[in-house]
């Protein structure tokens, strides 16, 4: 490993719907701290749907270019994947789906131990990670108290709803500025419908 790095490989997981400020600190904390970085954009099996509106692709191509716009000198470090959900239930309380991140990071990396930067309770990883936070999965608990507080993606999908485009200015990057049309509609189709 790479003495300049704390860490060999650092993972941080997220829907993405859509990427916004917080989930970039993330990946900053992580070229700092790390040899690696992979950016996994779960639940890429779900679409359509209020709490899932933007595709896989959508995601993928939002995150990719905020990367490469925020973070390019350390692109050859950072890897995009998409991880579908393992099953149709919620993953908070899946205690499978921990080995599931676990086996898809060691076919993408080849390592058997990274480190999870999370910004959720330390208890959600518990119960996802279990006995392998300590020996495979090492917990980074990350808050941002100088981005707004009021910064989350049910935040910044309302706000697209809603055409506050000084709201969304400051709390995303410009992958998803450039997109505001599309995703408006896509939102707004959604969110007129009774069944998602």
């Amino acid at each position: 490993m790479n003495v300049k790095y704390k860490y060999k490989l650092g993972v941080v997981i997220t829907r993405a719907q859509p990427v916004h400020l917080a989930h970039l600190e993330y990946v900053r904390s992580m070229c700092e701290s790390c040899e690696r970085i992979l950016v996994i954009i779960g639940s890429s099996n779900e679409s359509g749907k209020k709490r899932h509106p933007f595709t896989a692709e959508d995601r993928e191509a939002m995150v990719t270019e905020a990367i490469a716009e925020m973070f390019p000198d350390d692109l050859e470090r950072i890897m995009i994947r998409l991880l579908p959900d393992q099953t149709t239930a919620n993953n908070d309380d899946n205690p499978l789906w921990g080995q599931y991140v676990c086996d898809h990071v060691l076919e993408w990396t080849g390592e058997t131990e990274f480190t999870y930067f999370t910004g959720e309770s330390l208890e959600q990883a518990q119960k996802w990670f279990g006995d392998k936070i300590g020996t495979r999965v090492t917990l980074v608990l990350e808050r941002f108290p100088h981005l707004p507080s009021d910064l989350s993606a049910t935040n910044v999908r309302e706000a697209i709803i809603r055409g506050d485009w000084d709201w969304l200015s400051v709390r995303v990057p410009g992958s998803v500025l450039k997109r505001y049309w599309k995703l408006q509609r896509i939102l707004l189709l959604i969110y007129g419908r009774d069944d998602t």
